[in-house]
């Protein structure tokens, strides 16, 4: 808002974009009453004082208007197509979760107006387009994020090859076997700021860890891309029961959301999703969390593991950008 000292608005209400500038031209008139006479000591004596107030138009006003994500309307479906293999075990993939084969399996909530809850689904406007796509920007809410609970971690429903949703091919998490690597090859999959600029990470550089917090990989770095791999920590917050570490089918029953696209009821898709997380008992490093569709839960594959994992883009959204 640009003003006069004596509170007159000069323009308000106008929108400026980051890193742009603005140039306000101010006109200045002469009393009336001034004489041709006056105008050699007004040019040597003039002088204009005044001053400009730019008030920034919060967050939460903003997202009300423009979100980055909205609360979902409809829910994805899978069928079952999967049962429990010879060997009788407690899994089972959908089959083991109690479904039928032919029986439709619903991913996520729609949730409650002003609370958010661990598997509310929502649709992100991630490449700013201003389309909510429900088929192919459906996210849903994991927990929020543990350095600042002002953003929410977000997962999407799908994996990706090359930032564009995929559920056939897999990656590994690193090539390189030796460990304490990070996800240098899984991050090449992830969708780029130029692929998703609607969103970004609250800090491009993480330190990776295991799952009892141990830091494996200091400072890796993500620069460039626009969403990450989800951690143990955040399926636990979200799962409730530890899922990660525990070993049991069956954990990720009350999380289904993160076995959608998977072998969880198609034979003919891959075993899961790769997290960011160390397993702390693999030798060198070696192995990685990942959630397992035959059994519901959340097991380790080799890092170097190319054929059975995709790569599922977690993004950080602040709170105030998303309608919920």
């Amino acid at each position: 808002t640009v003003t006069y000292s004596s509170g007159a608005i000069v323009s308000e209400k106008q929108l400026l974009a980051a890193d742009k500038k603005e140039t306000i031209k101010v006109r200045v008139e002469f009393k009336k009453d001034l004489i041709a006479a006056d105008l050699p000591q007004v040019e040597t004596a003039l002088n204009l004082t005044f001053s400009i107030n730019y008030i920034q138009a919060d967050d939460s006003a903003v997202a009300i208007t423009h979100p980055v994500c909205k609360r979902a309307t409809t829910l994805h479906t899978e069928v079952c197509n999967q049962i429990k293999n010879g060997s009788g075990i407690v899994g089972g993939f959908c089959n083991g979760s109690g479904y039928a084969v032919g029986d439709t399996i619903t991913y996520g909530n729609l949730g409650t107006t002003g609370t958010l809850a661990s598997g509310d689904a929502f649709d992100c406007d991630v490449n700013g387009d201003g389309i909510y796509d429900p088929l192919t920007e459906r996210f849903y809410y994991v927990s929020d994020l543990d350095t600042d609970n002002s953003y929410a971690v977000l997962i999407y429903y799908n994996g990706v090859s090359e930032g564009v949703a995929n559920n056939t091919t897999a990656s590994a998490y690193n090539t390189d076997s030796s460990g304490d690597l990070g996800p240098q090859t899984a991050m090449l999959q992830l969708p780029t700021t130029k692929q998703w600029p609607n969103v970004s990470l609250a800090n491009t550089t993480r330190d990776i860890k295991d799952e009892t917090g141990t830091v494996i990989v200091e400072g890796f770095s993500y620069a460039g891309y626009a969403a990450r791999l989800l951690t143990a920590q955040e399926v636990n917050s979200a799962c409730k029961n530890n899922a990660v570490g525990s070993w049991k089918a069956g954990d990720l029953n009350e999380c289904q959301y993160l076995l959608e696209n998977t072998n969880y009821t198609n034979k003919n898709l891959k075993n899961g999703k790769w997290l960011e997380s160390f397993n702390s008992v693999s030798p060198k490093h070696s192995f990685i969390w990942v959630t397992n569709g035959s059994d519901q839960a959340v097991y380790s594959g080799a890092v170097d593991s190319g054929s059975a994992y995709l790569i599922s883009p977690a993004i950080e959204v602040p709170k105030s950008k998303i309608s919920y």
